[in-house]
């Protein structure tokens, strides 16, 4: 008897585990054209350099994930000024529906077109960042100048017909399978034993009372 609940037991606390969620990893990503934006780099503020209604998941599992953990972007821009020693060296920041992201847009060098390849994982606004995404499935990509500090005149371009992309990493949860599972709660577990131990001691009960 002993062993054949215990087995029982065995078997229910595994279906427990099949049963439960599983955190998965989602990567999705949007390919756009950049926008072919001039803006005065005497004003700070935020540079819009996607065109259209911004990045585009809207053919993806966007809306599925739960977390966003890592952001990666591909960018080309005209005149950033922000390589060593320019005068934004630490001030340009990657901004989705306007949401500073923190993610450091460093090394676009004075009067040249240069393309740069970024990666950062979780930002403290991701959760900001992925409530705006699944909203209506774009985001709009820009450069947040935090300071107003440029030479009069300089200014600060995307160049037309030239690609971004933006990759963002994340997990969906998804029920059974791999990833770390949430496990039931133990009350769950217990009832169904706690019933059929009952149901057992209640024949034994009948069959010694005839």
């Amino acid at each position: 008897m002993k062993r054949s609940w215990f087995a029982m037991a065995s078997g229910l606390v595994a279906g427990a585990v099949g049963l439960s969620a599983s955190a998965a990893p989602l990567s999705i990503t949007s390919v756009v054209e950049e926008n072919g934006g001039l803006f005065a780099q005497t004003t700070g503020g935020n540079y819009t350099f996607t065109s259209g209604s911004g990045f585009d998941f809207t053919g993806q599992a966007y809306n599925t994930l739960t977390t966003l953990d890592e952001i990666m972007l591909s960018l080309s821009v005209n005149d950033g000024d922000s390589d060593v020693g320019d005068f934004d060296e630490n001030n340009l920041f990657l901004t989705l529906d306007g949401i500073n992201t923190g993610l450091s847009l460093k090394g676009f060098t004075n009067g040249q077109i240069v393309t740069k390849d970024f990666d950062q994982l979780a930002p403290a606004t991701a959760a900001a960042i992925l409530a705006a995404l699944k909203l209506d499935g774009f985001l709009v990509g820009g450069i947040l100048d935090t300071d107003a500090d440029g030479p009069a005149g300089d200014v600060i371009t995307f160049p037309r017909l030239v690609d971004t992309s933006l990759t963002l990493i994340g997990d969906v949860t998804t029920p059974g399978g791999g990833g770390n599972p949430v496990p039931l709660p133990a009350a769950v577990l217990v009832a169904p034993i706690g019933a059929g131990l009952a149901g057992a001691f209640a024949r034994r009960f009948r069959r010694g009372a005839n």
